[in-house]
This record gives structure tokens, C-alpha cells and sequence, in this order.
């Protein structure tokens, strides 16, 4: 016979606690689950790459920057990317301490010769890859590649303190007017000096004029312009970088050099006043092809100035004083791809950078004008920078800087004026124009800003001479001096 025990019921206060433990339970994981505690072993190990980006100033120097996402369930105590041949780099804000959260964002920004150790071609694709370490020692990396943007000359990474070098023209006092430079510079960068002053060319050479255009590790590249008249109207020269003198000459008949620059198929390319295209090869300095635009289409008839971005020379053509052009040209087969005919006064400059043509126009004010053209010359947009006459340009990063220094009155008052654009969302993010007296200076030079890829160095009159200039990109201080510059 079978015997059923008596069961004890479960009292009303005892079902009362369990719920309320339940519920305690539950609480503590939905609390774990949003606040992303929940154990890690049961959590998606992942990051995702949101925007990298590989940029070649025109000087040379490169950067490149890297955002990513923790995508996954588990917090990463370490990011690191690795880029080509380079040493893998850590995402700085990423650590056990302060882990990546999912949902969270974190990057990294490398340049030349901090982090960069090698050299990249505008154009060309580079492999990368990410790796992330998480709480729970799991791991996840993924693979993809980045295109280098910009062009510009190679750049060949300097030793720890070691010095590299930029060139200024400059003439004497007594050449005032309209006599051009007869004189070069060299100033070290680090430390920051001047290193070597050349003789006169007039008196040297034979020039009544040269000009510095650009250089490279093993030469410096400048426009001669001869004592004697004759087919011959100037000259592309090429100098020995330590003791400045004339090492080749490639003559220029019957026509003005106006601008020359690198490109990375290892040729030169040079525009003229009457819109011919030489390529020269800088191993024999010779040239080994042309292209004549004089009068294309009925429309164009000088030659204004030149840039170079990836396979692309662009052009700024002259038609009228109040009609200018942009013409593209493909660089492997010398062929003129496209243009575009405008309407407009003061054109002066063209440079192309990171997909994007830039034209700069002087205008009253003074103020500079830059009209952004995308890669089929559709016009994108304009912005208006006062306070700068004809500036110049040059670029770190993804950032176009301009620069003037002029006489504002007679007799000793003077403006140096600079300005920084956001070539990403073209717009303006500083400027700033001092207005300070000086008399007028015993030597005299054309204002050219260069860059070494950290600073922006330029002939500032100041002191009653000129001085080259040390600048912060940032703050647009001056960090230091070198000079005065001698008659």
C-alpha cells in the first residue's frame, strides 16, 4: 500500500522573498547587459575600421590617420594598426586602464618621421592592418588597404636631429626696383641657422636674375635669366646644394619658365609662359617630350602656373585679362584630358591637393580668393580670406596654408598677414594680419612660405632688413629667426 507523505506548503512570506530575489536578479543583469559587464567569454570580440586616410603634402612629408569603432560586445584594452613595412603603432588613448568601450571610438594620426619611416607614392594602395587585444585576452584583426592621396617631391626622413634644409632668393639694396634676386640662401631647419649664402650670380654665372623653384636631396632647382639677350630667355638650372653653384643648364628659347614640379613617374615637368609642357629627365637634364596647348581651341594663350596630384598636371591658362582657364592634363601619354574656360580677373595660382583643385584669385582689400574645382573641374566652392595680397601657399597635412608679407604704406608700414584652410570641408579656420612699421630693408626678396612638413618658414622685413621666419602652423607665432639676411 502505498504511503503519500503529508507535503509542507511554501508560506505566503517565503514566496514573497523569492520574487523579490528574482527580481534582484534580473535587475543585476539587465544592469550588466546595458553597462557592458556582462562576462566577456560571452561577449563578439570585434572592431571595425570607420575612416583611414594616407595624405603627401606637396613637400613631401606624409600623414596618416586611423578612427575605429569597437563594433563587438567585449571593452579592448589595446589597438594597434600596422601600415606597409612600418613598426605597428598603438592607438595612445586605448589601454587596460582605460579600455575601448564597445560602441566607442578611438584613433590614431602618424607623420613623417614620427611614426612614418617610409616613403609613399600619391596613387599608389598600401596594405594595413588592425589589431585589437580585449579584457578577456581574446583578439581580433582585420585587413584592408589605403590609397595614398597628394603628390609632391619624395621625402626621404632625416636622422634623430639631423638637419634638413629649404632655399630663399634674395637681391642686394643697391638692385631695388625691378631688379630681381642674385642671391641664394640655405637655412638649416634643426637647428635653425643660416647655413651658406651664395655669391652673386650676376658677377658668377652671368644672371642678372635666378629664382628658386624647388630641390630635392640631391640638387636645387631655380630659373636663370641671362645678362645677354638672344633666343635663350632663361634658363632651368640645377645647383650643388652645399656650395650653391651652377652644377646644369637646360635652356628655355623664346618663352618665360613660369613653374616646375615632381612627379612620381620620376620625371619633371615644366610650364611656360606660352603654355608648352616639357618633360625633362633629371638624370641627363634633358627633355625627352613635349606638349604645345598655345592657342587650343582658339582660346588659350600663356601659361600661368602648375600642379601635379597622382597621374594629373594642372594647368592655369591665360586667354584674356578677364578669361582664364583650367586645363588637365594626363601625365603618361602627355595628353590633354579636359578644360574648362572662365570668366574672371587676378588669376594667379593653381595647386591640386587631395582630390581637389584650388585657384587663387587677388582681389581688392586686399583680400585672396580660392575657388575649389573637383577632380572633372566642376566648380565646388569659394571662400574669401582679407587682409592677404598675393600670397603663397603651401600645405601640411590636409591643411592649405597662405602667407604675405608687402608694404601696406609709404612710408614704413608694413603687413605680414597668414591664414590656415581646412582643405577637408574647405573652410577657414584661422587667420591673422599684423601691422607693424620697419624701414625699408637693406636687401629685398620675392616672399615664397615653404614647410618641412611641422613648421612654415618665410622672409619676413623686419628691422630694417629681412629676417627668414620660424613659424608655428597652429598658432601662426613666431618661434624663431634667422638672419638679418647681408647685402
Amino acid at each position: 500500500m502505498k504511503v503519500f507523505r503529508k507535503r509542507r506548503g511554501v508560506s505566503e512570506q517565503q514566496t514573497t522573498l523569492i520574487t523579490v530575489a528574482l527580481a534582484l536578479v534580473a535587475a543585476l543583469l539587465l544592469y550588466m547587459i546595458f553597462s557592458g559587464y556582462v562576462p566577456t567569454i560571452m561577449g563578439k570580440a570585434q572592431v571595425t575600421v570607420e575612416s583611414v586616410e594616407l595624405v603627401k603634402s606637396t613637400e613631401g612629408p606624409c600623414v596618416f590617420t586611423c578612427t575605429v569603432k569597437n563594433t563587438g560586445d567585449k571593452p579592448a584594452k589595446a589597438v594597434s594598426v600596422k601600415l606597409a613595412n612600418e613598426q605597428p603603432a598603438d592607438f595612445p588613448s586605448v589601454s587596460e586602464a582605460s579600455p575601448l568601450e564597445p560602441g566607442r571610438s578611438a584613433a590614431v594620426m602618424l607623420t613623417s618621421g614620427s611614426g612614418l619611416m617610409s616613403d609613399y607614392v600619391g596613387g599608389l594602395t598600401y596594405p594595413l592592418t588592425v589589431h585589437a587585444a580585449f579584457l578577456d585576452n581574446s583578439t581580433y584583426t582585420t585587413a584592408l588597404t589605403v590609397t595614398c592621396m597628394g603628390g609632391g617631391k619624395p621625402w626621404t626622413p632625416s636622422q634623430p636631429g639631423g638637419e634638413q634644409y629649404m632655399y630663399f632668393d634674395y637681391m642686394r639694396s643697391e638692385q631695388q626696383g625691378n631688379s630681381p634676386p642674385l642671391r641664394i640662401v640655405k637655412v638649416g631647419t634643426n637647428p635653425f641657422k643660416i647655413v651658406t649664402v651664395s655669391e652673386d650670380y650676376n658677377a658668377t654665372e652671368d644672371y642678372n636674375s635666378i629664382y628658386v623653384i624647388t630641390w630635392d636631396d640631391n640638387w636645387v632647382y631655380c630659373v636663370a635669366y641671362p645678362n645677354q639677350g638672344g633666343s635663350v630667355y632663361c634658363y632651368l638650372v640645377r645647383l650643388d646644394p652645399d656650395t650653391l653653384e651652377v652644377n646644369a643648364s637646360l635652356p628655355i628659347y623664346n618663352e618665360n619658365l613660369v613653374n616646375m614640379q615632381f612627379s612620381d613617374d620620376g620625371y619633371m615637368y615644366i610650364l611656360t609662359s606660352y603654355l608648352k609642357v616639357y618633360r625633362v629627365d633629371p638624370s641627363t637634364f634633358q627633355t625627352v617630350a613635349s606638349l604645345n596647348l598655345y592657342g587650343y581651341g582658339g582660346l588659350f594663350w600663356g601659361g600661368v602656373d602648375l600642379s601635379i596630384s597622382g597621374n594629373y598636371l594642372y594647368i592655369l591658362a591665360r586667354r584674356t585679362s578677364a578669361y582664364w582657364g583650367l586645363l588637365k592634363v594626363k601625365i603618361p601619354d602627355l595628353t590633354l584630358e579636359s578644360y574648362i574656360n572662365k570668366y574672371g580677373y587676378y588669376y594667379y595660382g593653381v595647386m591640386a591637393l587631395n582630390e581637389r583643385i584650388y585657384v587663387a584669385f587677388a582681389s581688392a582689400g586686399p583680400s585672396v580668393v580660392i575657388r575649389e574645382f573637383n577632380e572633372n573641374l566642376e566648380e565646388m566652392a569659394s571662400l574669401t580670406i582679407n587682409g592677404l595680397y598675393y600670397p603663397s601657399f603651401d600645405v601640411i597635412s590636409n591643411k592649405l596654408y597662405a602667407g604675405c608679407n608687402y608694404r601696406h604704406q609709404v612710408p614704413d608700414v608694413w603687413r605680414f598677414g597668414i591664414a590656415r584652410v581646412d582643405a577637408t570641408n574647405f573652410t577657414l579656420e584661422d587667420s591673422r594680419v599684423d601691422q607693424y612699421q620697419s624701414a625699408l630693408p637693406n636687401v629685398w626678396t620675392w616672399f615664397a612660405l615653404r614647410t618641412d612638413g611641422f613648421f612654415l618658414y618665410c622672409p619676413r622685413w623686419m628691422e630694417n632688413s629681412i629676417f627668414i621666419v620660424k613659424i608655428d602652423p597652429e598658432t601662426f607665432e613666431q618661434v624663431d629667426k634667422a638672419g638679418p639676411l647681408q647685402p
